[in-house]
């Protein structure tokens, strides 16, 4: 599994995704695809897929309390631009 395809199976956008929004979706996904809840012959297969989801975000997850990937790069860049102009300078 990759993070594209995780974000899609919770049907979530991969950008705009906080822990929190990962959670939300997760949630929801599992309680309509629960094989007691959902009697359709794939909904065992999909709860699987959506809690194999769920954990690979949550294990492989770049965002810091809360904060969109966007942010976190951001932060990153500046990070290493910062050092870069110091080097620089000297």
């Amino acid at each position: 599994m990759n993070r594209r395809a995780a974000f899609e199976i919770l049907e979530i956008t991969e950008h705009a995704s906080s822990e929190n929004d990962i959670k939300k979706a997760y949630r929801a996904k599992i309680l309509q695809f629960h094989p007691d809840k959902n009697k359709s012959p794939d909904a065992s297969a999909k709860f699987l897929e959506i809690q194999e989801a769920y954990k690979f975000l949550t294990k492989n997850s770049h965002h810091v309390d809360g904060e969109s990937y966007p942010d976190v790069l951001n932060a990153f860049l500046r990070t290493i631009f910062r050092e870069e102009t110091k080097l620089i300078s000297k």
